[in-house]
């Protein structure tokens, strides 16, 4: 969070500081979120422990249950907020 300033980071203090978000105020948590780069970082943060899960699965055989958990991962990761 050390990169946010000023105004935005009160309304992120607040936030964490209640530890609960009052719904009239998601849009603009988010929009902070997204200017600031938060959530760029992570999504990259997701695609690299989801690669590294996903490579975890090389020793187990081949199977319907492999791919979906493999197919799932990959899901997560293109979700979009």
């Amino acid at each position: 969070m050390g990169k946010v300033k000023g105004k935005d980071r009160e309304i992120i203090e607040k936030v964490f500081v209640k530890k609960n978000l009052d719904p009239s105020i998601v849009h603009e948590v988010k929009e902070i979120y997204i200017r600031y780069g938060i959530v760029d970082e992570a999504q990259e943060m997701v695609r690299f422990y989801t690669n590294l899960a996903i490579n975890s699965l090389e020793p187990i055989p081949e199977s319907d249950s492999r791919s979906m958990l493999i197919w799932l991962a990959n899901k997560l990761c293109e979700r979009k907020i």
